[in-house]
Parts: C-alpha cells; structure tokens; sequence
C-alpha cells in the first residue's frame, strides 16, 4: 500500500520521468519530422524538458514535505535528482539503445534546465515566505 501511495504522491513527477525515458529510447525515425528551421532545436527541447521536470519535482517535493524538511533538501533535491537521471539517460542510450546514442552535449543541455528550473523554484520560494 505503501509504494500506491508514493507513486499517488509523485504522480505528475514519475510519469515526466517515464514520459522522458520512452523519448529518449524511442528510434529517431519515429520521432515526428519538424519543418522547423531553429538551430540547436534539439537542444533546446532538451533544456525544456528538465526544466519543467525540476519544475514539477519542487512542486510535488514542496507539498509532500511541507514544512518537516528544510526548504534547501528540496531545492537541492528538485536540482540533482534530474542531473543524476539526466546522465542515466544519456548513459542508457549510450549502452543499451540500438538506435539511439549518448550525448553528453544533451546533458548539459540538461544541466542548463534543471539549473534554471532551480533558480525560478528558488525565486518562486523568495515570493511565498
């Protein structure tokens, strides 16, 4: 009953972290063409992506804790949980993934996303107390 209830609880988070690891291993020829001439788009994409998930981790993190865990655990936790996954992915796609390679280029992508969802959820934070 325990891990219904966690799962409950992170709800939003976990299926961000499923839904980044099923794009991240799905083949690129199935990944839909985009008549979109931005340079680095992938990049970009890769940023958005963690940050909305550091975005989403504060949020569940925040109100799952509320006030029995200092507010810098669930900063640093909302900041390296997506770094550590982030580098997992790249290295699952490096090792495991047929069609699909690593790119430490997207982890700092990455990187880059989650920082910034920290700094927002840091300047969110500053709002509220």
């Amino acid at each position: 009953m325990r891990i219904f209830s966690f799962f409950k609880r992170f709800f939003f988070s976990i299926s961000f972290f499923i839904f980044i690891l099923y794009i991240c291993m799905m083949q690129t020829s199935d990944l839909p063409e985009l008549d979109i001439s931005i340079p680095h788009l992938d990049k970009i994409i890769h940023f958005g992506i963690y940050f909305v998930l550091s975005l989403l981790m504060y949020a569940e993190l925040t109100r799952f804790f509320k006030r029995s865990v200092h507010r810098s655990s669930i900063f640093i936790m909302a900041w390296v949980i997506p770094l550590i996954y982030s580098g997992l992915v790249e290295l699952i796609q490096e090792y495991f993934s047929a069609t699909r390679t690593g790119d430490w280029l997207d982890f700092l992508a990455n990187a880059a996303g989650a920082s910034m969802g920290y700094i927002v959820c840091l300047q969110i934070n500053k709002k509220i107390i």
